[in-house]
């Protein structure tokens, strides 16, 4: 369903005698502001200049991406901003005064002239600069200048009890460089008090609606915002009149259509160049007294490179200024998103979820009821040989169902018909094998087509059969075992290296197989041990896995770099300011951070450990564990040798036999099983496992601590309250881990369409909970906002898996009082849908609509919520269930994306459920199809 607003545009001066018949006001945006000689930056260049002045600041050992972008289709600029400016604070904002470098030019002029001859009532614009402010007072005009809330309240008191006093009005939406602190540059300030505050929407409307508005130099993108979404919504059926100017030629922009679908009839496109053919338009009509404005404007050749060395010299010495933490902060965090392969990537990923088979709830639930069913069924001792081998058979064939929910049904029909038909004998009928041999075309997908990953998974089971076979024939010509083993491992991690960092193209990966390569010479050299050259190993994977996905910057390597910079520091209020960097570094990079974490032996302890198995010694093997094993694998293989020698089994059933015993043997010597549990059914992780951990991760951050108890000693500081979060952000992401159960709760939950709000491990949480109370309690009270936000997620997180309503509303309250009851970017993560979610799973069903529909302010971002489609889904369902059948379909009608509303980042069943909601309640009110109820509710 699509509402089509006027799409071919008149020329401008076939407009002017209606705009100047009772007065007019004008919308102006940055276009107003790029002519000579003013020459200011569009806000995609001014984007580029200030982050340029940046990038050319960050020292080359930081290792900024090669193919560093910096404009991009995926952000637009108010987004890339949104994280600088949690990282830089109040000095971006110093910034914006490089716009006023330079003079008035022709469309300010025109404006000010409007303006003194009453013609023209008001300016609403988005631009901070005072080109404006220059021009009226070149002129003479009596103004008065509108930028914040207080002054637009008392305005609008005025125009209600008044009306339109003598004094030009330039209202300045998102603040002024004159007054830095007002300047809104970011997506999550668009919707605060900051923004297009109630206040400010107010005083438009009260004048859109006695005035024709004529929008001049603006693309419009602000419009994709919740508010001035919701204010077009109100105001759109009592306005006067929009007539949008474009220059010749402009295409693109936002969704017109959907911005303004309730004023289509009174919204027209006009054209016309600025300043020039406004002014022409202008002459045309006696009553505009533009006389003389043309001798006004400045002329002069190279008047764009003179302004722009202007702009620039500003912006080189404003990046001067910035702290040492601040750029080591944005690289770590940033320096990403400015790769060209990591939004090749990050586009890719896009368009691999949206083409995601989506799976019902029911059938997922069915999948997982038959896999339990069957592993039930391997626990009866009393089975023959015969009768397991059939389960076995049955199991495979169910995991390989749960294994394939989610992939597209014709690869999905190719891959079991070879396992069903038994292309492979050896392979496909092997217990052993085939389930190699599955889990390693699954992961190719995302590569590769389901036959190429089919051959190529094939392949490298054959070479680790082949090197098997060599392992065999190696000890059959006289080698030790232990010789024969170590060439087995060698062959084989490289064989698994290689296949992790497979790509289409040959020579993304060919360089460095090549590296693989001359690493396992010096291996067979003995230039290197074992370990080194596992580890050797897995850097090359890991740097060629990263530059494809654009992740080459060494974060930490900057990361111990900007810990170091927080200790150095000479006094409280710095080492406080470079904490907040530290913090907020971590924050956004803690993805990055914990998967070098997560290779540390006291995180696989930790996860090992919530899989409900420990070792005897917390994060070493056992040295006489390992003794076992490698004694009871040298008398296999002597035994297998005599029947090789006396010609009973060849070399291939030698590696047959042999594999199949080191997987009987690695069982018989795994971690012993935990046998205590906790409240919730979970195991209970041993405290010298989680005190292992927790040491680990402080072990990274010691020397701020170290200077913060010489700074404050034993008072519980914000720079503590810092140092303490950014452990508990780290902590989070292995809490949510190695739990199998809470993965499995998380899928059905997906499918059913609801927030998957699962548990963890009750232990886990506790010990951290224990030791963060203090400092929580405190920081709730004293942090501020672009700290405070984040507290607030992580204690919804833990609130999620410890099934926590009261601190999960604790939480959202919080993060609400932030945002002054608003729902923002720069709210807490999953602010307010979790809480909704939560009272929706205990019944209480008003609460929780009360709760969906304030997310559902969020659906409107820009950039909406990661979940927009679950938040859609219930609102609309409860709504309707409440009675609202109509108000239910209008919903899902503006926000859901097959229809007019924003595509969030990935796609959940939510969606489809949505549209099937839609569709019944089209049904049910009376409409033939769901466009036909659509187009008939949206118009009244």
């Amino acid at each position: 369903m699509t509402i089509e607003i006027n799409q071919t545009p008149k020329q401008l001066v076939e407009f002017i005698p209606e705009l100047h018949k009772e007065g007019f006001i004008i919308y102006a945006g940055a276009g107003i502001s790029i002519p000579t000689p003013t020459c200011a930056p569009s806000w995609w260049t001014l984007t580029e200049e200030i982050l340029s002045a940046f990038f050319t600041r960050v020292p080359d050992e930081y290792g900024l991406p090669g193919d560093l972008v910096i404009k991009s289709k995926i952000w637009q600029p108010e987004v890339i901003f949104e994280n600088f400016a949690k990282l830089f604070d109040k000095h971006l904002y110093n910034v914006f005064p490089a716009l006023d470098v330079a003079q008035s030019n022709g469309n300010h002029r025109i404006i000010a002239r409007l303006a003194k001859t009453g013609v023209l009532k008001a300016v609403f614009t988005t631009n901070f600069d005072i080109y404006i402010e220059k021009a009226l007072r070149d002129e003479g005009v009596d103004f008065e200048i509108i930028i914040d809330n207080e002054q637009y309240d008392q305005l609008y008191n005025q125009l209600n009890s008044q009306g339109f006093g003598s004094k030009f009005l330039l209202c300045k939406i998102h603040g002024t460089t004159e007054r830095p602190e007002t300047i809104v540059s970011v997506a999550s300030a668009y919707k605060s008090s900051k923004g297009f505050s109630p206040p400010k929407s107010q005083v438009l409307q009260w004048l859109m609606k006695r005035y024709p508005t004529l929008f001049l130099g603006y693309s419009g993108w602000d419009f994709e915002h919740n508010n001035y979404r919701k204010f077009w919504d109100r105001t759109g059926p009592t306005l006067k009149h929009i007539y949008w100017n474009r220059r010749p030629g402009e295409t693109g922009g936002p969704n017109f259509d959907t911005i303004f679908s309730s004023c289509k009839s009174k919204f027209d496109f006009c054209v016309s160049d600025l300043p020039g053919g406004w002014l022409n338009a202008l002459k045309q009509n006696a009553s505009a007294n533009i006389e003389g404005v043309e001798g006004q404007i400045p002329t002069g050749e190279d008047l764009q490179s003179q302004i722009k060395s202007k702009r620039q010299d500003f912006l080189n010495n404003w990046a001067s200024d910035i702290s040492e933490a601040s750029i080591l902060a944005a690289v770590i965090t940033e320096g990403i998103h400015f790769s060209a392969a990591f939004r090749n990537k990050f586009e890719q990923s896009k368009q691999q979820q949206a083409a995601q088979v989506q799976v019902s709830p029911e059938k997922m639930a069915e999948l997982q009821q038959k896999n339990q069913e069957v592993t039930a069924k391997l626990q009866n001792s009393a089975l023959t040989m015969d009768e397991r081998a059939v389960i076995m058979e049955e199991m495979f064939y169910s995991q390989m169902e749960m294994q394939l929910a989610y992939i597209k049904p014709e690869e999905k029909e190719l891959i079991k018909q070879v396992f069903m038909e038994n292309r492979n004998p050896g392979i496909t009928d092997n217990q052993s094998y085939r389930p190699q041999f599955l889990g390693k075309i699954t992961p190719l997908l995302g590569r590769f087509s389901a036959a190429e990953a089919i051959n190529i998974a094939l392949d490298y089971i054959n070479r680790d059969i082949e090197t098997q076979k060599k392992q065999g024939e190696m000890q059959a010509a006289g080698k030790s075992l232990q010789e024969a083993i170590e060439f087995a491992q060698t062959e084989m991690a490289v064989n698994q290296a290689v296949f992790q960092i497979l790509q289409p193209e040959e020579e993304k990966w060919k360089s460095s197989y090549s590296q693989m390569l001359k690493v396992k010479e010096r291996f067979y050299a003995k230039e290197i041990d074992r370990a080194a050259f596992m580890q050797e190993l897995a850097g090359i994977c890991e740097k060629a896995v990263k530059k494809d996905m654009g992740l080459e910057i060494p974060v930490m390597d900057l990361l111990s770099k900007l810990i170091q910079n927080t200790a150095s520091a000479a006094i409280p209020e710095e080492f406080n300011e470079r904490c907040q960097a530290l913090f907020l570094a971590v924050t956004m990079a803690a993805a990055n951070i914990n998967s070098h974490l997560m290779q540390t032996p006291e995180s696989k302890a930790l996860v090992r450990a919530m899989m409900g198995t420990v070792t005897n010694v917390p994060n070493v093997q056992d040295p006489a564990l390992i003794q076992q094993a490698q004694q009871a694998m040298a008398a296999k293989a002597q035994e297998l040798m005599a029947f090789m020698q006396s010609g009973e089994i060849d070399g291939a059933e030698y590696g047959k036999r042999m594999q199949a015993f080191v997987v009987e043997n690695q069982k018989r010597f795994q971690p012993k099983q935990i046998e205590e549990k906790g409240a919730d059914g979970r195991v209970l992780v041993p405290n010298e496992v989680l005190l292992a951990y927790d040491n680990k991760i402080r072990d990274l951050f010691a020397p701020a601590f170290n200077a913060e108890t010489r700074f404050e000693g034993d008072k519980i500081s914000q720079a503590e309250i810092l140092l303490e979060m950014t452990v508990m952000t780290l902590w989070l992401t292995i809490a949510q881990a190695g739990d199998a159960e809470s993965g499995q709760k998380y899928q059905v939950l997906m499918a059913r369409g609801d927030f998957p709000i699962t548990s963890g491990n009750g232990s886990v949480i506790s010990y951290l909970m224990e030791k963060s109370k203090n400092w929580i309690e405190k920081g709730m009270v004293e942090l501020p906002a672009r700290f405070g936000q984040q507290l607030c997620t992580n204690l919804i997180t833990i609130a999620k898996l410890t099934n926590d309503i009261e601190l999960c509303k604790r939480a959202t309250l919080k993060s609400l009082e932030y945002t002054e009851g608003k729902i923002n970017e720069s709210n807490a993560y999953e602010v307010p849908y979790t809480l909704a979610q939560f009272y929706e799973n205990r019944g209480d069903e008003t609460n929780a609509l009360k709760f969906w529909s304030l997310a559902l302010d969020g659906v409107r971002n820009a950039v909406p919520p990661a979940f927009t489609d679950v938040i859609l889904y219930h609102t609309a369902k409860l709504t309707a269930k409440f009675g609202d059948k109509q108000g239910a379909l209008k919903m899902i009608g503006k926000l859901h994306p097959n229809y007019l509303g924003n595509e969030p980042p990935f796609k959940t069943p939510a969606r489809d459920m949505s549209v099937q909601l839609a569709q019944n309640l089209a049904q049910e009110l009376g409409y033939s199809t769901v466009d036909a109820a659509l187009q008939a509710l949206l118009e009244q």
